[in-house]
């Protein structure tokens, strides 16, 4: 039997109802539903780029290329259903855009006692539409029917409608929601990335500390006009918010308890969050908590799932990799994989940019360690440590060229200097938090082979602050050997960071627990180490004296590789006294010695250093393919540091022979490599090298401005006698200019320098040419 439902007003449309087509007449104007959306919050920031992107994926002008759904996801508290309302209330205050208004439902499907299945969230759809509730069909599939003819009905009238769905759950079978017709819109909030959806997904990042500090701005200005705290603590309120982890849900809650308490300076609650031992304790108030929302993503994990996601606060770093995951969790890489990928459909962890990395927010990470029992916690600490240890000695080994020719492989397929690389910083991380958990051993498991790659990278700070803590969980354990080992890789440290009086304190420390142990191998490497300081303060025949007695030391232990080093070391010397013709007899050798002992990397330092000893006597052309080759190989071996001191020598060589030209590629890649690292002395002193090439170019100009960086830079580390050189360098540059009173500044500071530092021939050099300039120009 066929039944017509006659409805007041005039917009008619044909809709199937319980499987019986039916006419119907829409009501002329929206029910009161229909303009029902929930207000806005009039303190809105941080979201102009998000905002106006969905506002274009809206917008009805564009066509039925641009119908799909817009899905807005993100972690919990993120703030996702203020930015539908936002851009809802938005859209609809455009002309023309939905002159039918909007239909608003809130799906809570996180919340399992008051979660809306699709069919009741279609009688509500179809009550807001205006259809009385005895025509409302019993069946989902048939509500869903008269749902789609209606809205289609409506947009063919001229009266598009905008359906706004929020707290999506990915298992709703969302699509008996979703309009039938390609005129009326839809956008969707949810904690999952609904990736079963056709849709344009913006995913919604934390809020910069910046906009998190300005949302607490407007929060507490909205409240009372005169609370001017957040500008009077703007430091403060920038801390809260990254403390926030950027979350607005979490600084709305801070917002409300400040003006809980108009007294209470900024200073002090964040001291609160920073001490607290989980922050989100202090994120609640009343009847809105962070954890709470946390809580209902975390519902819905399985057993297995829950447990992977409570150990993943254990791996250290801002980031962790797959396969450290699941060495924690006890599974295998296929089933961390699973699960993670999970995990980031839920926006319970973030995918960074590597495939294979993943990250958990600050917020969720504490909320992580909360929910895990200490009987878990101490089995997958060990686990995860155990796996952390074995593989930095492994690759720490291969890394230096004294591992297994072929080892076997990790099942991430990762080199050793490629895990180092990603894992290094939360190696670091790690040392501190074992310290701080008062596990000496552990601790020193990790710093002793940390160390000497941190400092190969240089990594400074981080190697410094590895040696002491490796240094004082020796000191407590007893362990006086590998103490004396610490302190000379702390000496070496120091002797980068320019601290040189402390370097010489240190490797005398070290040298002293070898004599004493009767140490024949320690007090070598304490004197070869000691060396190398003496040479950065310019006492040559002092460093060549430690160079040679630890040669003999090591030959008398019978040690023919570390011999070879100290030998290497000597020879640099050697050059730099003006003896290029010993010093190349030395590292001939030297690089045969290499080559024996299977050392690529040692025979790649004594080859640049060949070519360096070479150029020194005059034979630039000779020296270019050594160079090359040791270029080469520092490149294979994924060796920056190496790589970018060979690669700016290499230059030098090529300015000596005249390419100018040909010197400004490899200056610029090893400039590059400088500044990565952070290594301000290689920096320094190759933009003295780009100077040099500029100059045969005659471009005074851009050479004036390298050289004036490298003295910034030589000043800033206290190189003086670098910066000595390259004042005496920029002093010509200035006489080319025309700048004769700089010139001659720059040629007097740099005769104090040399002065000071006992240099007396390149002080006198600098003397006179400050004199010339003085007599020539009348000055």
């Amino acid at each position: 039997m066929t039944t017509e439902n006659s409805f007041t007003n005039s917009v008619a449309g044909v809709v199937v109802q319980a499987g019986v087509i039916g006419s119907i007449v829409l009501p002329d104007c929206p029910e009161p539903a229909l303009g029902g959306l929930p207000p806005r919050a009039p303190t809105f920031v941080g979201r102009d780029e998000e905002l106006q992107r969905a506002l274009a994926l809206l917008d009805p002008s564009k066509g039925e290329d641009y119908a799909s759904p817009v899905v807005v996801s993100g972690i919990p508290g993120v703030g996702k259903t203020e930015l539908l309302l936002q851009v809802a209330h938005t859209a609809l205050a455009q002309a023309g855009w939905f002159p039918g208004g909007t239909l608003f439902v809130d799906l809570r499907g996180y919340d399992a006692r008051q979660r809306l299945s699709p069919k009741r969230a279609l009688g509500s759809l179809l009550e807001a539409l205006g259809v009385p509730a005895e025509h409302i069909p019993a069946r989902r599939d048939d509500r869903c029917r008269l749902y789609r003819s209606a809205l289609a009905a409506l947009a063919e009238a001229g009266r598009r409608v905008l359906v706004v769905l929020d707290n999506v759950r990915g298992d709703q079978q969302l699509q008996h929601l979703l309009p039938g017709d390609a005129n009326s819109r839809v956008l969707i909030s949810s904690r999952e990335t609904l990736a079963e959806l056709d849709a344009v997904r913006l995913t919604l990042p934390q809020l910069s500390s910046s906009a998190g500090s300005n949302l607490l701005r407007q929060v507490l200005l909205l409240s009372d006009p005169q609370d001017n705290r957040v500008d009077a603590e703007s430091g403060e309120a920038q801390r809260i918010a990254t403390l926030c982890g950027g979350l607005p849900l979490a600084l709305r809650v801070l917002a409300g308890l400040l003006i809980d308490t108009p007294a209470r300076p900024l200073s002090d609650l964040r001291q609160e969050l920073s001490s607290a031992h989980s922050r989100l304790k202090v994120l609640s108030r009343e009847n809105i908590a962070v954890r709470a929302a946390f809580d209902l993503s975390y519902r819905r994990l399985t057993t297995e799932e829950a447990r992977v996601f409570r150990l993943l606060s254990l791996p250290p770093g801002n980031d962790f990799a797959t396969e450290t995951a699941a060495r924690t969790a006890g599974v295998d890489r296929s089933s961390s994989t699973v699960v993670l990928t999970k995990l980031a459909r839920m926006h319970l962890v973030e995918q960074v940019e590597a495939w294979g990395r993943w990250h958990m927010h600050d917020l969720m990470r504490d909320y992580s360690v909360d929910l895990m029992s200490d009987e878990e916690g101490t089995e997958a600490f060990v686990r995860l440590f155990t796996y952390l240890t074995a593989r930095l000695r492994e690759s720490v080994s291969n890394f230096h060229g004294r591992g297994d020719a072929s080892p076997e492989p990790w099942p991430d397929g990762l080199s050793s200097a490629e895990w180092l690389n990603q894992e290094c910083r939360g190696l670091v991380e790690a040392t501190v938090r074992i310290h701080r958990a008062k596990d000496p051993t552990l601790t020193l498991a990790i710093a002793r082979y940390l160390v000497q790659y941190l400092w190969e990278r240089h990594h400074l700070d981080d190697a410094q602050q590895t040696c002491l803590l490796g240094i004082a969980s020796c000191r407590e354990l007893g362990e006086r050997s590998q103490e004396a080992m610490l302190l000379s890789h702390l000496g070496l440290v120091l002797k980068d960071m320019r601290k040189l009086k402390k370097s010489v304190r240190a490797h005398k420390s070290a040298r002293r627990i070898a004599r004493e142990l009767g140490d024949t191998h320690l007090e070598a490497t304490a004197l070869n180490n000691l060396g190398l300081t003496r040479y950065e303060q310019r006492k040559f025949t002092e460093s060549l004296s430690l160079h040679r007695r630890a040669a003999r030391l090591h030959k008398e232990a019978g040690d023919s590789y570390n011999r070879t080093g100290a030998l290497l070391n000597a020879a640099e010397t050697l050059r730099d006294m003006g003896r290029p013709q010993q010093a190349s007899a030395l590292l001939e050798k030297a690089q045969k010695s290499f080559l024996r002992h299977g050392d690529a990397h040692g025979h790649a330092q004594a080859q640049g250093s060949l070519a360096l000893a070479l150029r020194h006597q005059g034979r630039a052309a000779e020296a270019i393919p050594l160079h090359r080759e040791a270029i080469a190989q520092a490149r294979a071996l994924h060796r920056p540091r190496t790589l970018a001191v060979e690669l700016s020598n290499y230059g030098c060589s090529l300015i000596e022979e005249g390419q100018y030209a040909e010197a400004e590629e490899p200056l610029q890649e090893a400039l590059a490599l400088f500044e990565e690292m952070g290594d301000r002395s290689g920096e320094a002193k190759t933009r003295g090298n780009l100077a040099g090439v500029r100059l045969h170019q005659a471009d005074w100009h851009a050479a004036l401005n390298d050289q004036v960086l490298a003295c910034e830079l030589f000043a800033d580390i206290g190189d003086d006698h670098a910066l000595a050189v390259e004042l005496r360098n920029a002093g010509h540059t200035l006489l080319q200019l025309g700048r004769h009173f700089e010139a001659l500044e720059s040629f007097e500071t740099a005769a104090h320098l040399f002065s000071a530092l006992d240099d007396e021939e390149n002080a006198r050099v600098a003397d006179d040419l400050a004199r010339e300039v003085t007599e020539r120009h009348g000055m």
